[in-house]
């Protein structure tokens, strides 16, 4: 069931006692409904949001304007199933949806508002993330044969140019054939000194991969509280929550001035979320800094400061000052 945002001045504790109002949220009065907010990127100035409920886009301006709504179901051209992830390429200023219940990739290109320019099929059956790096596509695929592929448009479709990276995790079952695939299951994101980062959603791997060399680093992350698996008869593989009462998840990758920015989310049984914690790890994946928690997911850095997401009580969206979500 959808929800309708109402406009308020929200805040959420920082720390112990710390208050931090948003310049911004968006929902309500601005005409814009969430259902379960999944991803949104920022680009000149524009702010993209996918949600899981509604097969479109929706673009806004930073002062929450709606601008535009892009997309609806369906398999013909601007259409979606279940877009999964976005990606964007600030270099051409365009916009890429992965939809791989469609298997294809759509892109739009980004003046005041979104311009539809292409479908792009795919033969790649489990496609679920892409970046964007110099005008090369670099994307997860789930293999269990290594970690990411560089993809290209050859006749049309998007296609594997080259698989790069092990796939590599410290997990206790890593050599399960349903275990492995995970280990890349995560965000993804190019930086611009030539590598791609992944993470392992469920099992709190991170990997740094060099597109040139192929060279790979690969690390868990510090304290990572990974859900239980168990493997069973057959090749199966069951999930459970630890004794703990709690898991975490990656649930978005961000860059920051030396390496990455990991933000977790906490949840409990019934798949329950207690909120975020983010930690941020240095490019040569050995430094982790101190975790600090939060209310809200990050999910994006606008001009006018940090765009963070929550879907618990009602889906909402703010931007705060700063580079944080509080």
């Amino acid at each position: 069931m959808k929800v309708l945002v109402s406009v308020s001045l929200l805040w959420m504790p920082v720390g112990a006692a710390a208050q931090a109002r948003p310049l911004v949220t968006i929902g309500g009065e601005s005409g814009v409904e969430f259902g379960s907010i999944v991803d949104a990127v920022s680009m000149k100035g524009r702010i993209i949001v996918l949600d899981k409920n509604a097969p479109h886009l929706r673009l806004l301006n930073e002062d929450g304007r709606l601008l535009q709504t892009a997309g609806r179901g369906g398999s013909g051209p601007g259409e979606f199933r279940i877009p999964w992830s976005l990606a964007v390429d600030s270099t051409s200023k365009t916009v890429f949806v992965v939809d791989p219940a469609n298997a294809r990739v759509t892109e739009y290109a980004l003046e005041d508002t979104l311009g539809l320019k292409r479908t792009i099929a795919t033969s790649i059956r489990n496609l679920r993330a892409l970046c964007v790096l110099r005008g090369r596509f670099f994307g997860s695929t789930l293999s269990t044969t290594h970690l990411l592929d560089e993809l290209e448009v050859r006749d049309g479709r998007l296609v594997s140019r080259r698989p790069l990276g092990k796939v590599q995790s410290n997990h206790p079952l890593a050599a399960h054939p349903l275990v492995g695939w995970r280990t890349g299951d995560g965000p993804v994101f190019c930086d611009g000194a030539g590598y791609v980062w992944m993470t392992s959603s469920l099992l709190g791997d991170i990997h740094r991969v060099d597109v040139e060399s192929g060279s790979q680093q690969s690390q868990t992350i510090r304290d990572f509280q990974p859900i239980l698996l168990q493997s069973g008869s057959g090749g199966t593989l069951t999930m459970s929550v630890p004794a703990s009462g709690w898991y975490e998840r990656v649930s978005s990758l961000l860059p920051t001035s030396n390496g990455v920015r990991v933000v977790l989310s906490l949840h409990g049984r019934g798949d329950s979320l207690a909120g975020y914690q983010a930690v941020d790890i240095s490019s040569d994946l050995r430094t982790h800094s101190q975790r600090v928690r939060t209310q809200w997911r990050q999910v994006a850095l606008a001009a006018r400061g940090v765009i963070c997401v929550v879907n618990d009580p009602a889906p909402t969206m703010a931007i705060f000052g700063g580079r944080e979500c509080p």
